[in-house]
Parts: C-alpha cells; sequence; structure tokens
C-alpha cells in the first residue's frame, strides 16, 4: 500500500476560512499525512498538532524557501519545529526567479540544499528539491538545471520531491527522468494534467498522466510518500481532493 497524503497548498482558500474543518475534511477524505506550506508551516501548526493526532494525519513534510535554508538561525528553527511534529521530510518548494540562470547561479543553490541536507539529516529529516518545469531547461554545460543540483549536493543529504506534472509540462517522459532518478527519489507530488490545449491542473484520475505506469515507476525510484496536489480547483477544493482520493482507490493507484 502506498503512503497517501495532501499537499495542503491544494486547500488553501479553505485553510483561510477554516483550519480545523479544512483538516478534518483532509481525513474525511481519506489522506493520512499533510505536507505543509507557506504561511501554514510548523510554526503555525503546532498548535494544531492535537487535532492532527485525533484525526490520525501526520505531518509528512514542509516547503521552505530559499529564504529559510539561507538563513542558519532560522534554517535550524524552522527543522527543529518540523522534527518535534514528527515530519521525516523538508524540501525547498521552488526558486524565485532571480535565483535563476546559468551554472554558477544553480551551482550556489546547490551549495545551500547540501547544507540544509545536513542540518536535517541532524535532526532525522531527509531534505528535498520540489521542481517546477523551468529546472528541466539546460543550462551552460549542457545539463539541466536539476541535473546540476542532484549532481552537485549530497545523494545521502539531498533527494529530490519529483513533481510528476512539472516534468510532463517541461515535455520529458515522466517515467524515464524517474527511471534516471533510481535511489533518488523521496517523495512525489501526484499531480494530474487536463488533455486540452491548455495542460493545466485536473483532478487525480481525470486528466491523461498514465498514473497505471507512473507510480510504479515512483515506488522503484524510492518515493516514500505519494502526495496529492491541485494548484487550481475549478470544481472546489474539497470536493476535488475528495475525488482525487476515490479516483485513486478505485483504480489501485493506493
Amino acid at each position: 500500500m502506498r503512503k497517501l497524503g495532501l499537499q495542503l497548498f491544494t486547500v488553501r482558500e479553505s485553510l483561510g476560512k477554516d483550519v480545523a474543518g479544512t483538516l478534518r475534511d483532509v481525513a474525511a477524505a481519506g489522506y493520512a499525512g499533510v505536507e505543509l506550506f507557506g504561511p501554514y508551516g510548523s510554526m503555525v501548526f503546532n498548535q494544531y498538532r492535537p487535532l492532527l493526532a485525533e484525526l490520525n494525519v501526520g505531518v509528512i513534510s514542509g516547503h521552505v524557501l530559499i529564504d529559510t535554508i539561507s538563513d542558519a538561525a532560522l534554517l535550524e528553527k524552522t527543522v527543529t519545529e518540523y522534527a518535534k511534529m514528527g515530519a521525516k521530510h523538508l524540501a525547498l518548494a521552488w526558486l524565485q526567479p532571480e535565483l535563476r540562470g546559468g551554472l554558477e547561479a544553480y551551482r550556489k543553490v546547490a551549495k545551500l540544499v547540501n547544507n540544509a541536507g545536513q542540518v536535517a539529516k541532524a535532526h532525522g529529516l531527509q531534505f528535498a528539491y520540489h521542481n517546477h518545469d523551468f529546472e528541466f531547461e539546460k543550462v551552460d554545460d549542457g545539463r539541466t538545471a536539476h541535473q546540476v543540483l542532484m549532481d552537485e549536493t549530497d545523494p545521502d543529504l539531498v533527494k529530490a520531491e519529483l513533481d510528476l506534472f512539472w516534468v510532463a509540462k517541461a515535455g520529458l517522459d515522466v517515467i524515464e527522468v524517474l527511471n534516471n532518478l533510481k535511489g533518488r527519489v523521496s517523495l512525489v507530488h501526484v499531480k494530474d494534467m487536463t488533455g486540452d490545449g491548455q495542460r493545466t491542473f485536473e483532478i487525480v484520475g481525470d486528466g491523461i498522466m498514465d498514473f497505471d505506469k507512473i507510480l510504479p515507476a515512483a515506488d522503484a525510484a524510492g518515493a516514500d510518500w505519494f502526495i496529492v496536489e491541485q494548484d487550481q480547483c475549478p470544481q472546489g477544493e474539497i470536493a476535488s481532493i475528495r475525488k482525487s482520493y476515490k479516483n485513486i482507490v478505485q483504480r489501485g493507484w493506493n
């Protein structure tokens, strides 16, 4: 059985209205864990630890930004808070445009990420880099930015939190990328794509992503948790996460 979690960014509007009620909805939908983000990080969520325990929902991971891993004191505090919550993972969420660029820019990021991995490991957490599509563009030496980030960090300290949607959006073969990252993937974002020309976000199981083949490849690559995420939910946030979970179970993807 795969461990299924939810990236709470999916239900951010619902959280803004009622955190406790939204967490109850997430648990009722079937998700065993949550990944925190931004304004709903560990320091805010510590007050909801009793509720999460009551709901039997664990904190899988949290998304942090470059500012956090660039500040030694803040990084230490953040990692400590996540460890207290029982999380086993932590990930760099994304790179602001001004931090992207050529080979040297990504090498600088790799050093920061590697250091974050060392700090995380000291507290029993695995650090990871969460991708979008821009990391699969090539840099000066012919590698993709994602390859640079993986090549120039310690495989024991830094894994990939592979966002399957963004790999496909970049025009790559998702299974091939997973195969090339065997042993280097700690988490995956299970995110579907519409079949129209826009190729935007969709309820898991209602889109065109071939999860029958992709998810076993993610297993083989080392994924510990399969985290559902939908950046935009035209059918409503709670309805969407319920349908995604239902589709996953009905199709035997759990």
